[in-house]
């Protein structure tokens, strides 16, 4: 009895459960903003399902799709929505979807909740846009102009919606104490913005207004430094709300001044969203971060919206969603009440503070800055509407006084490790002291800074050539990195990769060297001969090409034989007036003079009319040409290696290794190892499961994996800068795939160290003047047996693709079309002689020669006579019909 009690009790409970509807509309491309946007507005639905204490309501998500641009696919897509009963629809992002979705909305009072930039904000509507205002914004931005007293700069901005954004900027193009260039980045969308930066360079410009999509941004920045204007002469301010989502790790030490503003967000806080919502950009624990896009806190802004909403509406009586049909003049009673209330509401939210204006936009919120550093993006400060600017400090373009941070005649102890091919003991029958016993990459780089910055330095040797390591237990650091925090020494370099955890501990310079992992493994051996390697020459398609066309031509000729009346011949040549006549293209004969073209041996049959000619000539024309590409060809394949790769990127490897019995790993409690540990890509925690459970594959030292690469089928998992070194001097190795990760090689000190700056600065004039290359250059292929494999271009000969003999085919086909022209005025001047001669209509006499020349049986046909001619006997008249 006490179960139907409990029964009875939860079915009175889940009838009084209401369903709350939300819709969500996103576009269809699928990218990470898309996905995400709709993993955040699940987020939301759950979290405040799990959340709530009110068991009335139940949260209840309806997410769509729409393409790109099709606002009819987005009425439909609404539609469904209102047929669902929603209480609120997040729109979608696309602007001319997000038009069409309002306008059935505004028609049946559903509020409908938008998270972007609204370039044409519309009064009177059922929209609650969340986004900073754009007026507001606008404000903002002019406040940082005037904040930072910039009186001459250059905007760069991207489109029409730009121009809206910094209006009231360029409005002070009109006051004579601002110079302003104002340029359009990339009107055709080519990628190239260099044109632009040069002329800008010319102008001496320092201070840029960026003002463009993120998807353009990150390559805008990389021609920044390509074209050498980052550094800390120049100043950058990007007013996208998201930049501080790139990955921008390769400015973090250029000492550049990049400023950008974003919405205060409290996502950090929250470790649930924070796992839902982020998205890492780094694969290992390389300044690794949560990057957060400024439309997915929104949306879970939005969901708290309704759900404060719904609250403060338990009093209106008979409150309840309502199913709408777009087909019907109805509109939701409450709606307006609804969006009203919307309007009222304010709280605090996972952007700040949320609150509107009477007209649904969203006038009041706070704006973090944030700058570039060392760490990544960096608070510096706050803007609001009304209290402007409260910086922690001013980023100028000033530098310190000369003196302060200089490194002239100073006493430095670098510590090096002998990490070829940073560092070596100098070879030298004499006994050597000092700096001198000391040779390499490292010591040249230093002794390049000492001679620019005229310091003094000393070199210390790291015997067990230990970067060093962090204990996990007593937090103490050993090896290099130990060294340098105990004050053992004052600079410390080698193949010191620069990562989150060690730029915690010591300072980095500026990045002398780029690098990645990537596999070091044998170069592809020769593949065996193939049983049809005859048909190497030429690819598939040309194979098929030429097949249908021996079938064209082969066809073409039968059927232009039987119009062609000079391909009808007397059979009896002694008889000059025969009753009839032969024609020697049958389909087999046709055939056979194709086949005997093609193989170039000719045959007995030979075209007389022009038009079988003309067909003819351009298969045999198509003939020559092929033929003797296809035996320059099978000639360059019989002569040349063909290798066969047993893999060619880390995915094919991972998947082939078993079945083709190949080995890999890297150094055991290396970098590369760590990097892997901490991945979280599939492919990459496969490859961890396999180092983890196959010991034997790890190696000591890369010089151990590097043998074994040579004499065994054992990929190796090292830094690139590293394989190239050691195919320099091993000619049948060879790197595969592109680089797994992006990080670098920085020269160490202490925190704070005074030196940092100066160092930097040498190491990019270094870098730009070109002598970094050249010390490269000279210890990976000149110094200690480098340069030994020349890299020579792959001798495998291509097969011809259809591209690259179209153009004969092309003319064989005009060459069809020009004897078809040619046949039809042969037979139309053939059929008037006829006629005229048998004085037979030209009708009847078209008709008579049409007959015999589809009756494809027979290869012969009468020669048609007039009435008077004595030789329409019998015979002839039961041949013609």
């Amino acid at each position: 009895m006490k179960y139907v009690i409990l029964f009875i009790f939860l079915y009175i409970q889940r009838s009084n459960c209401r369903d709350i509807i939300i819709g969500g509309l996103f576009d269809e491309n699928k990218g990470l903003a898309d996905v995400y946007s709709e993993g955040a507005l699940k987020f939301a639905v759950e979290r405040l399902n799990n959340e709530t204490l009110d068991n009335s309501n139940k949260f209840v998500y309806k997410i769509y799709s729409t393409p790109k641009n099709n606002p009819f696919e987005a009425l439909k897509k609404t539609c469904k929505l209102l047929e669902e009963g929603v209480v609120a629809i997040f729109g979608p992002q696309n602007i001319k979807n997000f038009d069409a979705v309002q306008s059935v909305c505004n028609a049946k009072d559903i509020p409908v909740i938008q998270t972007r930039w609204n370039v044409r904000p519309l009064r009177d509507s059922t929209v609650i846009n969340n986004y900073p205002h754009p007026s507001v914004l606008s404000k903002a931005y002019l406040d940082f102009v005037r904040v930072w007293n910039w009186k001459r700069f250059a905007i760069l901005y991207d489109n029409d919606e730009s121009l809206k954004r910094i209006n009231d900027i360029l409005q002070l193009t009109l006051y004579r104490e601002y110079n302003i260039i104002v340029r359009r980045l990339d009107q055709y969308n080519t990628g190239n913005y260099r044109n632009v930066l040069r002329e800008l360079a010319d102008h001496d410009m320092t201070n840029f207004f960026i003002d463009c999509r993120l998807g353009f941004l990150q390559d805008l920045l990389q021609q920044f430094l390509q074209a050498g204007l980052v550094n800390k002469r120049y100043h950058f301010f990007i007013d996208h709300l998201d930049a501080h989502v790139l990955d921008l790790w390769y400015l973090r030490y250029s000492q550049a001044n990049i400023t950008s503003v974003r919405l205060v967000n409290n996502v950090n806080n929250d470790e649930k969203a924070k796992e839902a919502l982020c998205i890492s950009y780094y694969e290992e624990d390389f300044f690794s971060d949560c990057f957060l896009r400024t439309s997915y806190p929104l949306i879970i802004d939005g969901v708290t919206l309704i759900n404060r909403t719904l609250n403060a509406m338990k009093n209106v009586p008979q409150f309840e969603a309502k199913k709408l049909s777009c087909d019907s003049i109805d509109s939701w009673e409450y709606g307006l009440s609804f969006i009203n209330f919307m309007k009222s509401e304010s709280f605090m939210g996972m952007t700040g503070k949320l609150k509107f204006d009477n007209e649904g936009f969203r006038s009041d919120f706070v704006l973090e800055v944030v700058e570039l550093q060392e760490t990544g993006m960096t608070p510096l400060g706050t803007w609001t509407p009304h209290g402007g600017y409260n910086l922690a400090r001013m980023n100028t373009n000033t530098s310190d006084p000369e003196g302060v941070d200089s490194l002239a005649n100073k006493n430095l102890t670098v510590q090096i490790t002998l990490t070829k091919p940073f560092g070596f003991r100098t070879e030298s029958p004499n006994t050597l002291y000092g700096n001198d016993r000391y040779e390499g990459f490292a010591i040249d780089l230093i002794k390049a800074l000492a001679e620019m910055e005229h310091f003094n330095y000393t070199f210390v040797l790291r015997e067990d050539n230990d970067n060093g390591s962090k204990d996990p237990v007593s937090g103490q650091w050993s090896g290099m990195l130990g060294d340098l925090i105990n004050k053992t020494t004052d600079l410390a370099i080698t193949d010191l990769t620069i990562n989150s955890q060690r730029a915690e501990a010591v300072d980095f310079t500026s990045p002398f060297m780029n690098l990645g992992i990537a596999i070091l493994f044998q170069k592809p051996k020769e593949a065996e001969p193939n049983f049809f390697s005859f048909t190497d020459p030429f690819s598939l398609d040309t194979w098929a090409g030429l097949f249908f066309t021996f079938l064209i031509v082969s066809f073409s000729m039968y059927l232009l034989g039987r119009l062609c009346p000079s391909e009808w011949t007397n059979p009896y040549p002694c008889i000059q007036e025969p009753e009839y006549l032969v024609n020697q293209f049958t389909l087999a004969n046709s055939f056979w003079f194709s086949t005997g073209c093609l193989m170039q041996q000719g045959s007995e049959i030979a075209p007389i009319a022009t038009a079988t000619r003309m067909v003819g000539i351009m298969w045999m024309f198509l003939i020559l040409i092929l033929i003797a590409s296809y035996t320059a060809n099978l000639a360059a394949s019989l002569a040349t290696e063909n290798p066969e790769k047993l893999f060619t990127d880390v995915n094919s490897l991972v998947e082939n290794a078993e079945t083709k019995h190949i080995r890999y790993g890297a150094k055991k409690n290396g970098a590369t190892y760590n990097f892997f540990k901490h991945s979280k890509s599939a492919t990459y925690k496969k490859i961890f499961e396999h180092m983890r459970t196959h010991p034997e594959d790890m190696v000591r030292e890369n010089v151990d994996g590097v043998t074994l690469a040579r004499e065994t089928q054992y990929a190796l998992f090292m830094e690139n800068i590293a394989i190239d070194y050691e195919i320099q001097r091993h000619c049948t190795l060879e790197m595969y795939g592109d680089l797994l990760d992006n990080k670098g090689y920085g020269i160490a000190m202490r925190k704070q160290s005074p030196y940092r700056s100066r160092l930097s600065s040498a190491i990019l004039k270094l870098q730009s003047t070109g002598v970094m290359d050249n010390l490269k250059r000279k210890w990976w292929q000149e110094k200690k047996g480098g340069g030994q494999c020349v890299a020579t271009e792959s001798q495998e000969a291509t097969p011809l693709g259809m591209k690259n003999v179209e153009g004969v085919f092309v003319v064989t086909m005009e060459g069809l079309i020009i004897g078809i022209l040619i046949v039809l005025i042969e037979k139309f001047l053939s059929i008037w002689q006829i006629s005229k001669r048998s004085k037979i209509s030209f009708y009847e006499t078209f008709k008579h020669e049409m007959k015999c020349y589809m009756d494809f049986e027979n290869m012969s046909k009468p020669v048609l006579r007039g009435e008077d001619d004595d030789t329409n006997d019998e015979e002839y008249q039961e041949f013609s019909k």
